[in-house]
């Protein structure tokens, strides 16, 4: 393994309109010891092609063409391919800065730790810096376990939006070393958040992180990415993801309340964003199906213990509203004040 390696991972997927945007901004890096490895997860239109012309440009590109198996499996045979020491996501949508793989490397070997993390800038209408920290910081052993909190609870206590945790929550705006990685891997069988549960594994297994206050990643948002589209079975999706993350707890953490209590916050923000998800884009005519379909979501045990925790502690007047209206089962209420106030 080149101990000077960072093998960057590229998922692609039908991203032929965006694709040349990340590959420029990989291959013109100041730092040029890369292997660039972009995992074709079944494209239907010209990403395979995109790839390999750049792939001819410079040998640093290695192309792998698999069957479809979503940006997880994509991740996940990038890291069986990668062979630097160093891990890098970038996915095809997106872009890095010029100095970002130097700038990093620098840091992490600096300061001697696992991951190197720093901020993006949300590339939408308009142009917003999504900075996770104010200023650099560094976390050592136990500490570590404020960003795994962090993590999961969104930082809802402190009334701050869950998109200015961005950079935490995603596989990329990190750069990892390689060794602890080995037998993490990517959850083929969830669609949404499953990059979060990724991160909380590598946290679990880290001795130092350091945050850089630079903002070096641009996030292409898109109203058509899988995460803003309807899907009526992302409670399903819900209930197998907390049900995993919750045994994952319980086997690291034992006893731990601030990791406990911290997945009960993530729980609530689940199910609130879970409501988000089906009132907004359901009739008010099919009140009594969505309402039975939820009932049956917040109704499962693990919800059931979130809701009801007594420690749960929200500064913002919405969220203790919603967590009342939780805990009385106040159902329509809780609807009209999702449908109607946006």
């Amino acid at each position: 393994m080149n101990s000077d390696l960072i093998s960057v991972i590229v998922p692609v997927y039908n991203a032929a309109s965006y694709l040349a945007c990340c590959l420029e901004s990989l291959i013109k890096q100041t730092y040029r010891t890369l292997e660039i490895i972009l995992v074709d997860d079944g494209s239907q239109d010209t990403s395979f092609q995109i790839c390999g012309a750049y792939a001819k440009k410079d040998s640093r590109i290695k192309v792998i063409q698999q069957e479809n198996q979503g940006v997880s499996g994509a991740r996940n045979k990038g890291l069986r391919e990668a062979s630097g020491q160093w891990v890098m996501f970038v996915d095809s949508d997106d872009w890095i800065e010029p100095e970002t793989c130097e700038i990093v490397l620098n840091k992490v070997k600096e300061k001697n730790a696992d991951i190197c993390g720093f901020n993006l800038i949300k590339e939408q209408t308009t142009l917003q810096s999504i900075v996770l920290f104010d200023s650099e910081r560094f976390f050592e052993n136990q500490q570590i376990q404020e960003l795994s909190c962090l993590l999961l609870h969104k930082n809802t206590e402190k009334g701050m939006p869950a998109f200015f945790l961005m950079p935490l929550l995603g596989p990329y705006c990190k750069l990892y070393k390689k060794n602890i990685l080995e037998s993490v891997s990517f959850p083929l069988h969830i669609q949404y958040a499953e990059d979060s549960f990724f991160v909380l594994q590598v946290l679990a297994r880290c001795q130092k992180v350091v945050w850089m206050n630079d903002s070096l990643y641009h996030y292409r948002w898109l109203s058509s990415s899988l995460v803003n589209k309807f899907d009526s079975k992302r409670s399903d999706n819900n209930i197998l993801l907390d049900r995993m993350t919750l045994e994952f707890i319980n086997k690291t953490y034992p006893n731990n309340p601030l990791i406990q209590n911290a997945f009960h916050v993530n729980c609530f923000q689940r199910i609130i964003r879970t409501f988000h998800h089906y009132i907004r884009n359901t009739s008010i005519l099919e009140y009594f199906t969505v309402k039975k379909q939820l009932l049956n979501f917040i109704n499962q045990d693990i919800y059931q213990a979130a809701i009801h925790d007594s420690t749960l502690n929200f500064r913002r007047h919405a969220q203790k509203m919603q967590i009342m209206l939780l805990r009385g089962q106040w159902f329509l209420l809780l609807y009209s004040l999702i449908k109607f106030h946006r």
